[in-house]
This record gives structure tokens, sequence and C-alpha cells, in this order.
């Protein structure tokens, strides 16, 4: 504020910046840091957060926490014989029809599935667990 002999306001001065692209180029370092950049899913880092509050909930109202570990069977092979830029577009694609409920894919998904607290009572045993039991099932496909 400027003010005249008076002291009255007479003028009015500031400054104005457009925040816009800082803004969004914080979204985008978010981003980054809890989704993958191929498939948009959600990264390691991001996924035991989730688990973690997950853990904390099931503690308070004695709920359990359901792991569900998936891998796609055959696709080494995918990315041996079409390379590893097809092998990503499979993966892409697998990751959309996930996010769309997956209905069915030609490769086939391997589950594993471990329970909080009665498998395990930490994050990594608990990964651990459903780890194995997916290779259990991988392996009698």
């Amino acid at each position: 504020m400027l003010f005249d002999e008076a002291s009255e306001a007479v003028k009015f001065t500031g400054i104005v910046r457009d925040v816009t692209t800082r803004k969004m180029k914080i979204d985008q370092i978010i981003q980054l840091a809890h989704f993958d950049g191929l498939t948009g899913l959600a990264n390691r880092e991001f996924f035991r957060d989730q688990l973690k509050e997950a853990f904390a909930r099931a503690d308070r109202h004695g709920t359990l926490v359901a792991l569900v570990f998936m891998d796609l069977n055959k696709f080494k092979p995918i990315n041996d014989t079409y390379g590893h830029t097809y092998g990503d577009q499979v993966l892409m694609a697998v990751a959309q029809n996930m996010k769309k409920s997956i209905r069915s894919i030609e490769l086939g998904i391997s589950i594993g599935l471990s329970l909080y607290p009665q498998d395990a009572s930490d994050i990594d045993e608990l990964i651990h667990i459903a780890d194995m039991a997916m290779y259990r099932e991988k392996k009698s496909v």
C-alpha cells in the first residue's frame, strides 16, 4: 500500500505469480515417486506404505489383511523371443486390464495369498509368504 500525505491509501502494488507449472511439476514428481512409469501401477514403496496403513487398521479394528501376489506365467519367453519393447507392451496391456478388472488374459496369472496377522506379523514375512505361495502355484501350471 502506498499512502498520500494524509495517510490515505492511494495505490496498491503487488506481485502475481503463476504457479501452475510448478504445481504440475510437483504432481509429476509425486506420481513418479509412487507409481511405476511404465504401467502406472503403484510401486514397491507406495505399496509398502499402503500395507503399513492396512496393518494399523487391521490392528485397530481386529480385522484381517489379505495380500495377493501375482506373476505372469510364460512372460520370460515373450521377452526372450520378441524383445523387451514388446514385453513392456504386454506389461502395459496387463496393467490396463487389471485396472479394468481382469476377465481373461491369455498369459495367465499365478496368485499367492497371505493373511495378516495369521500368517505373519510383519510386512517382509507377509510378502515372503505370499511370494512363496505364488511360486508354488506357478510351478503347478
